[in-house]
């Protein structure tokens, strides 16, 4: 198979309160639905939360990508509520689901 380069990234940053860690990622979808992001994801969060001891972390989707949210789900990540965010590639905001993943319900998926 001859190499693709990079196909996805993965981070952590402040939320809007300051209060925990937002994760993100992104995958290439000419790679959506191989796992990849699952996998990914897994090992980024396991890693940083434990490098920087952190108990608690956020994510969102927009609720038109529900795909994101099973990987979410299957991470471990607890749904808590709906919001509306904005993003470089939409102009109004646009529904999201909530999600928070304790360190202890994180699931691998390796």
């Amino acid at each position: 198979m001859a190499s693709r380069g990079v196909i996805g990234v993965a981070g952590l940053g402040p939320n809007s309160e300051h209060t925990l860690c937002n994760c993100a990622y992104f995958i290439d979808p000419r790679c959506w639905g191989l796992g990849y992001a699952s996998e990914a994801m897994g090992a980024f969060l396991d890693y940083f939360m434990r490098k920087f001891d952190l108990c608690e972390v956020e994510a969102d989707h927009f609720d038109d990508n529900p795909a994101s949210g099973a990987v979410l789900r299957k991470l471990g990540f607890q749904e808590i509520g709906k919001g509306a965010k904005n993003s470089q590639a939409r102009l109004e905001p646009a529904p999201v689901t909530l999600y928070r993943l304790r360190l202890d319900d994180l699931k691998a998926v390796l």
